[in-house]
């Protein structure tokens, strides 16, 4: 035999063992799909297992055999991403925080939201294609989204602490070493250094500037402070002088009852329309309340109002932690006053970056009085914390609202979003476009491979029968 037939032969063989290879592939599939796939079934049923082209047997194995992967391959890639975001650090964790539902221009909703990371850092780059909306377990299409520090306002709780502690710094009083800054007169008196200013003059520096950050055309500021009790709050006003003044006549005295002063900051927001904050300054443990730091998380989450608060000095860290946790707020803590400036500053920049989107409920013809809406988002590289807030709507806003897309007589169509309720329901009759696009030949290259090969092995089979006869001819010569 020459080599160029060797050649030729080899080549053959190596084909013909693909070949069998990728029969023996196909079938295996095929038997597989027999039992998991409720179209060959049927197939089968119908056409008995030696009557069907086996062509189209292999064409079905290959589509549903591609399908099953495609799914596989998601199943596996979602798995690589949740557990990558269960261990993406905190800077990474992205915590969605519903502030306020206004629905006065129903069916038209708008939803003020907060989005931060762990250490409530704002998260400014959020677009409406991030978002996804559920409203009593139905998806709302976000039509718009945009900052509010424009738009919605954004009510202010300030609630200072003016007990006696509030006259001493010690940051300011004694080196690192513990050494005194200060010295003693004749007559007992403690003399501070020049440059000394005591932690309620710097909170009242503080506050001023913390109010003046906020746009009063639109934004509300209310005032309480205390010492030993409560004393009588600034209702929430625009008017700026009367909140500095306020401010100002602030002096250090008595205990500290704080926790009655936070619930008197959160009933100063109660009946307030948009964004609800309450801030607290306090700079050392609640020793007159008859309240209960409980009593602030209970009422705070229930009127969903965020708690920042400001520890100065010698102060419960954990309980105050507690508070602004539980109330989707921030604990702050600073040993000196001389910082308190730039906490507030902080907050201010947190507070006022709020977001807020809009939507139109499918909901217009349902009769609920109360509504669950729930907020999450989608975000490369980010894992998500979602949030949830209700709203309510009276029956006769959903009626009106109802009847504007409710014909007045029996001739008149209906009107589902623009389009007549015949036409809609004819629509969606209509074959989808996918199944009109589906194909038993979707993918030409499979076919081409597969008659590919019954091609070659045709040719091998040819190849063999010519041989044997040509050597059979010359062994019968012989």
């Amino acid at each position: 035999m020459s080599g160029k037939l060797v050649g030729m032969m080899l080549f053959f063989l190596v084909r013909l063992k693909l070949f069998f290879k990728n029969v023996s592939l196909f079938l295996l599939a095929f038997i597989q799909n027999l039992v998991i796939s409720k179209r060959l079934a049927v197939i089968n049923f119908i056409f008995p297992l030696g009557a069907f082209p086996k062509y189209l047997l292999v064409i079905y194995s290959i589509k549903i055999m591609k399908k099953l992967s495609q799914l596989f391959a998601i199943f596996c890639l979602s798995i690589s991403i949740n557990s990558k975001a269960q261990n993406l650090p905190n800077s990474q964790t992205l915590k969605l925080n519903i502030l306020n539902i206004d629905a006065h221009a129903f069916p038209k909703i708008l939803v003020s939201f907060k989005a931060e990371n762990k250490s409530g850092i704002p998260f400014w780059n959020l677009a409406k294609n991030n978002l996804q909306l559920m409203e009593d377990g139905k998806s709302c299409q976000v039509s718009n989204i945009k900052h509010t520090h424009s738009s919605q306002p954004i009510n202010v709780s300030i609630v200072v602490d003016h007990s006696g502690s509030m006259d001493e710094d010690h940051s300011q009083l004694y080196d690192k070493d513990g050494k005194p800054l200060f010295s003693i007169d004749k007559n007992d008196n403690m003399v501070v250094p020049d440059d000394y200013v005591s932690p309620i003059e710097n909170a009242k520096k503080s506050i001023k500037h913390f109010t003046s950050s906020f746009d009063t055309r639109k934004d509300f500021i209310s005032i309480t402070s205390f010492g030993t009790n409560v004393d009588k709050p600034l209702a929430l006003t625009q008017n700026e002088n009367l909140i500095n003044n306020t401010v100002e006549k602030l002096n250090a005295d008595g205990k500290t009852a704080l926790y009655d002063g936070m619930i008197e900051g959160v009933k100063q927001l109660k009946n307030a329309e948009g964004i609800k904050v309450l801030v607290v300054l306090t700079d050392g443990e609640d020793n007159t309340s008859t309240s209960k730091y409980t009593d602030v998380i209970d009422m705070a989450v229930k009127e969903k109002i965020p708690v920042y608060i400001v520890g100065l000095g010698d102060v419960n860290k954990s309980t105050l932690n507690e508070i602004s946790e539980a109330t989707n707020g921030q604990f702050f803590y600073t040993r000196s006053s001389v910082t308190l400036q730039s906490i507030y500053s902080m907050i201010s920049q947190r507070v006022q970056a709020v977001y807020q989107l809009e939507y139109e409920t499918p909901n217009i013809t349902i009769s609920k009085n109360e509504r669950l809406l729930k907020l999450s988002a989608s975000i490369n590289n980010y894992a998500i914390q979602p949030d949830q807030g209700t709203y309510k709507i009276s029956e006769k806003k959903v009626a009106t609202v109802s009847a504007i897309n409710t014909p007045k007589d029996n001739n008149q169509e209906v009107i589902t979003n623009g389009v007549p309720q015949k036409t809609l329901a004819t629509i969606q009759q209509l074959p989808k476009p996918e199944i009109l696009k589906q194909s038993i030949f979707e993918n030409e290259k499979d076919i081409f491979w597969i008659f590919g090969n019954i091609i070659v092995a045709g040719a091998i089979a040819a190849f063999i029968l010519v041989y044997k006869k040509r050597k059979q001819e010359k062994n019968n010569e012989a």
